[in-house]
């Protein structure tokens, strides 16, 4: 259990390859591991081993989102959400945040209304979905 910006995760196929996509089910436990919530729906996650201040990116599907920074303060960049609307759900998912993308640069987000936590930024448009979890100190 983490209550920080990473976690560090127990993959079955190993070694994980960079810039490759893997499908991945999640089984939280918000408890140290003495009870576990049911499996969520499976996702595709892409590995991204650039350096640790580089934005966080996760590809699925044929959109590519990037965050910066994470973790984050009030203000957060997302880049790739296109014309696409984009909602922010915390780890319950309930919808906190919603709206819709510019359609041309980077959105720029105020996160102020936001308590500190982990959250997902996710994308919806048609057939193409993704999905990124990040971090507001």
């Amino acid at each position: 259990m983490s209550n920080g910006s990473s976690l560090t995760l127990n993959w079955l196929t190993l070694p994980l390859q960079d810039a490759s996509i893997y499908d991945v089910t999640v089984a939280p436990s918000f408890n140290g591991g003495i009870s576990w919530c049911p499996y969520g729906p499976v996702c595709q996650v892409m590995i991204d081993n650039t350096p640790g201040a580089a934005p966080r990116s996760m590809a699925t599907s044929a959109v590519a989102l990037s965050l910066f920074p994470v973790p984050c303060a009030n203000v957060l960049q997302v880049e790739g959400v296109g014309a696409a609307p984009w909602r922010i759900r915390d780890i319950q998912g309930r919808t906190l945040l919603t709206g819709q993308g510019h359609g041309t640069g980077a959105e720029i987000l105020d996160l102020s209304s936001l308590a500190s936590g982990s959250y997902f930024f996710s994308v919806e448009d048609g057939p193409e979905k993704g999905s990124v979890r990040f971090v507001k100190e």
